[in-house]
């Protein structure tokens, strides 16, 4: 164990068995060597707390924590590894991805070197295949302002994964801002509330990829179902609230039309009726999104309106397919 690491890694682990090697692997295989590595095993069944315990035997750099798996998401076990974290700066690592060996050194040089607290960086992104995308941030200028990086988070969501960015740690129990999240979109609620510590918050990004983010399609980050859902609209009204109480009142409409998203996503999959969706929809913003994404808000209006349900989430659910394949073609054109 290091008295006082430079930095922290935290990460949460949740039945990763097969993949925990390689993500433990890449950190302790780090070019830079002043960091601890806080590992709370969330009640694995499937051997991952055995590994997570023959790391920390044979690298004192590790040190695990072994807890009741809470049936709520990750966001316990990312807040314990929070409040075990002792080091000047931390970032989280979740235990099916892996890092690239210079990213601690690289990362750390730079926010020294920028005396900021919060630095962003970009991502690969790996599909089933293994096949890597560079994902780059929407932030575009090497010192963002705060107003610029809120818009991005709620808009495009490329700098709000707590495993996009290095954070003086100090900040989280100064400001007492740990996951207090249900489930789903803790991570955007916690950088929100990071970004409302300004004036005093000073920020950089760097243009570069360090980190390997495996897109698991069964994970819980990644599998559609109510209660995530119910998770984003819990945490949605929370991030509403942390922004009135700020005066950031000029943000809640991109809250709003994230609120309105996921009650699409949930139609199109099935798990909100349509009579549902509908009176969602005479109040909310569901045809300005229609709009957004290409579709004509009156045709869609008509349809409901006349109850052709079944239609309309058919065809809802073709377009949507439809959007993801237009989007993965433009990512692997901008890769090339």
């Amino acid at each position: 164990m290091i008295d006082s690491p430079k930095i922290s890694v935290m990460v949460p682990v949740y039945n990763t068995a097969t993949r925990l090697q390689k993500c433990f692997d890449s950190i302790a295989k780090q070019t830079f060597d002043d960091f601890e590595v806080i590992v709370v095993d969330d009640g694995s069944i499937d051997g991952s707390g055995a590994i997570c315990d023959e790391y920390a035997a044979k690298d004192l750099r590790f040190r695990v924590f072994h807890k009741e798996n809470e049936h709520c998401g990750p966001a316990p076990a990312a807040k314990l590894a929070l409040e075990k974290a002792i080091g000047t700066y931390s970032i989280r690592v979740d235990s099916d991805d892996w890092i690239e060996p210079n990213m601690l050194q690289e990362m750390y040089d730079k926010i020294i070197e920028d005396n900021s607290d919060i630095l962003f960086v970009d991502y690969f992104s790996l599909d089933a295949e293994n096949h890597s995308t560079y994902v780059k941030s929407a932030i575009l200028s090497p010192n963002p302002k705060v107003e610029d990086v809120i818009k991005c988070m709620l808009t495009t969501f490329t700098c709000v994964s707590m495993w996009s960015k290095l954070v003086r740690h100090s900040l989280y129990k100064q400001h007492n801002i740990f996951n207090r999240g249900v489930g789903s979109a803790e991570d955007l609620l916690v950088s929100i509330e990071l970004m409302m510590i300004e004036p005093l918050l000073k920020l950089s990004y760097l243009s570069k990829a360090y980190y390997n983010y495996w897109y698991n399609a069964v994970s819980v980050t990644n599998s559609l179902n109510k209660s995530k859902y119910d998770g984003w609209f819990k945490n949605g009204e929370m991030i509403k609230c942390v922004l009135e109480k700020h005066n950031k009142q000029q943000f809640i409409k991109y809250i709003d039309v994230y609120m309105t998203k996921n009650k699409y996503l949930m139609y199109v999959e099935g798990l909100l009726s349509s009579q549902e969706y509908y009176q969602y929809g005479k109040t909310h913003l569901v045809f300005s999104y229609y709009k957004a994404i290409g579709l004509c808000p009156w045709l869609m209006l008509f349809i409901a309106e006349h109850g052709f349900y079944d239609f309309s989430r058919r065809l809802l659910k073709t377009y949507h397919r439809v959007l993801r394949v237009k989007d993965k073609n433009r990512s692997s054109s901008q890769s090339d």
